[in-house]
């Protein structure tokens, strides 16, 4: 489990992200909200997503 809470400036008050392997796959889950805005309006936001795509697509 990958998990990171929050709280302040930074706008994601108690969000998670899971990882957990399936058979010979794995599932990535987050409770960040990453697609409030349009693209890109948020730094922070794709950097998290692009963060998610990352682990996701990790053997």
């Amino acid at each position: 489990m990958h998990a990171g809470v929050v709280i302040g400036w930074v706008h994601k008050p108690a969000a998670f992200i899971i990882e957990k392997r399936l058979g010979r796959g794995k599932l990535v889950a987050t409770t960040f909200r990453l697609h409030q805005e349009a693209p890109d309006v948020d730094p922070l936001a794709t950097a998290l997503y692009d963060g998610l795509l990352a682990l996701a697509t990790r053997p």
